[in-house]
């Protein structure tokens, strides 16, 4: 089945996986934005954080799914790049899933909170800490694309380096 070759070719999946997170956390701080204003203006109803929430739990686990199929990397690459630039990545990845958790819970409690007078000003701190995993995450891609492009990591993946012969792999 020729659509299922991109899973064979030595193509790793982190690469395609790191664009789950990485996008979301670019959308999440605006939307808490839009729907920070929303509310406060009146124009949608509380649930409608709902969707900050929602996309949160998808960076969340978008950004485990990278994360464990980034651990796989890091063996394989450990063998052509310096331990320390994969190291800071690592821990890059590390600090971003821990903020990351610690925004979509502290987001979540803000849909149970009962007073009115205290909703908004959750909302705003809850877009500030989207705006931090925000960072975090454009630190976390420039960490990998340095491993990619500067400390060649990707040359783990071409055909000679994963022993198979590099005239069949264009096939």
């Amino acid at each position: 089945m020729q659509f299922l070759d991109f899973f064979r070719d030595g193509v790793p999946l982190h690469p395609a996986l790191v664009h789950v997170p990485l996008g979301l956390s670019m959308a999440v701080p605006l939307v808490a934005l839009l729907v920070l204003l929303g509310t406060w203006r009146g124009w949608f109803p509380r649930r409608v954080w709902l969707l900050v929430v929602v996309l949160q739990g998808v960076m969340l686990v978008g950004g485990a799914a990278a994360y464990n199929t980034g651990e796989k990397e890091g063996d394989l690459v450990g063998g052509i790049v310096d331990d320390a630039p994969i190291e800071a990545h690592e821990e890059a990845a590390e600090v971003f899933m821990l903020v990351a958790a610690g925004s979509f819970v502290f987001s979540l409690v803000l849909l149970f909170f009962e007073s009115n007078a205290l909703v908004p000003l959750g909302y705003l701190i809850a877009t500030a800490l989207a705006g931090v995993v925000l960072l975090l995450a454009a630190r976390l891609g420039h960490l990998g694309g340095r491993l990619v492009y500067i400390h060649g990591a990707a040359d783990a993946h071409k055909p000679d380096a994963i022993g198979q012969d590099p005239k069949s792999a264009d096939e």
